[in-house]
Formats: structure tokens, C-alpha cells, sequence
């Protein structure tokens, strides 16, 4: 597998990002934004969130949307990793940032604050984190089609 480059990139953005921004666009990868929060209330119950600022607390996990309608075609998979500053604030997304082959829809990070002490700014729009094609070695036979493929907003399990 290798990394898709910028060049490589711009080529193929429509068919990783529906209706693109190429500013988001670095060298090995595509900054994406916060769409909206899904805060845990009790007892299984999840309040969700349009527009920010969102203030979260020290320890507290939420999950957020990305603002992004991402796509994954079959010659490629896709990892979801923090931008390097949301990562030194005290952010942490360490699980499921992988998409399969296929997956199209609105992508979900389970976001922690990672601070003892310091609360945290969600803002919807903020870039946030940054996807990463790999170019697999041929196109996928069986593409995915979980549950999450053409997901329309944040979710959480069931």
C-alpha cells in the first residue's frame, strides 16, 4: 500500500469528498471539520447537537460528525487520525479510525478530553482531524455495506 500524495489528491477529490473544499487538501492528506456532537446523557439516552461551541469537560467523550460527506472507493482505504494540534490540546480520538473499501456517508469520531483539569472547545466548521487514502494493491471484490455505509449524520451503537 502507499499513501496518496497532493497531486494524486486534487486529481481524485470528487471521488473522495462530496462537494469538496480544496484548501483542506496537504500534502498526504485532507484536513476535514466538525459537523455535530452527540453528548451521552444517562441511561442510554444521547442528546445531539447542531452547531457549536460545544464545551467539553475534562474526561468527557462525545461523539462528532465530520463536516464531510467522505467517500472510499474500492482501490482505497481511508484512516481518520487528529490533526497534530487538536491531538497536543488534549483531544483524543485512539479507536475506529479505519474505513473500509467502499464506505460512502458521514464519517463519526469518538472524541475524549484527554485533561485532568482543562476544559475543551468544540466549534462546528473547526478542522479537526485528517484522512489518509492508502491505494490498496487491486479493487476489493466485496466492497463495505455495514450498518454505518451512507451514514447521514453522527451516530451512535445500538
Amino acid at each position: 500500500m502507499c499513501i496518496l500524495s497532493d497531486q494524486t489528491l486534487h486529481e481524485r477529490i470528487h471521488e473522495l469528498i462530496l462537494d469538496p473544499d480544496t484548501s483542506l487538501i496537504n500534502p498526504a492528506s485532507i484536513d476535514i471539520r466538525i459537523g455535530q456532537f452527540l453528548k451521552y446523557e444517562h441511561e442510554s439516552t444521547w442528546d445531539l447537537r447542531e452547531q457549536g461551541p460545544y464545551l467539553l469537560q475534562p474526561k468527557e467523550f462525545v461523539l462528532v460528525s465530520t463536516y464531510e460527506h467522505l467517500m472510499v472507493p474500492n482501490d482505497l482505504c481511508m484512516e481518520l487520525k487528529l490533526k497534530s494540534t487538536s491531538a497536543r490540546l488534549g483531544f483524543d480520538h485512539s479507536v475506529a479510525f479505519h474505513f473500509d473499501p467502499g464506505w460512502s456517508g458521514i464519517g463519526t469520531m469518538e472524541i475524549h478530553n484527554m485533561n485532568r483539569l482543562q476544559t475543551l472547545t468544540l466549534e462546528y466548521g473547526q478542522r479537526f482531524a485528517q484522512i489518509i487514502y492508502h491505494k490498496l494493491d487491486r479493487p476489493v471484490l466485496n466492497p463495505y455495506q455495514g450498518r454505518y455505509q451512507h451514514a447521514t449524520s453522527v451516530e451512535a451503537a445500538k
